[in-house]
């Protein structure tokens, strides 16, 4: 693993912590009723009522950014070290 290749894998480690501590939170209000409220720190939900973690669109954050990170962990490969 180059510099390059390690700078990609902390900055990715660190927006991963920032999803895990600010994520998104909806409304249940009936059956097939969501209603999104945005994002707030994991300890204090947002004020407007119950509101719940929306575990499928943190899941949906956390695979579009590991993909992305994988991405680009893999372009910041050093071409010229042939051992692998």
């Amino acid at each position: 693993m180059n510099q390059n290749q390690k700078i990609v894998a902390g900055i990715i480690c660190g927006v991963l912590v920032i999803i895990l501590l600010f994520p998104p939170f909806a409304q249940y209000r009936g059956p097939g009723i969501k209603v999104s409220v945005g994002c707030s720190f994991i300890s204090k939900p947002p004020a407007r009522g119950y509101a719940g973690i929306d575990a499928a669109t943190l899941f949906i954050e956390y695979l579009v950014t590991i993909t992305v990170g994988g991405i680009a962990f893999y372009a910041f490969k050093d071409r010229n070290n042939k051992g692998g």
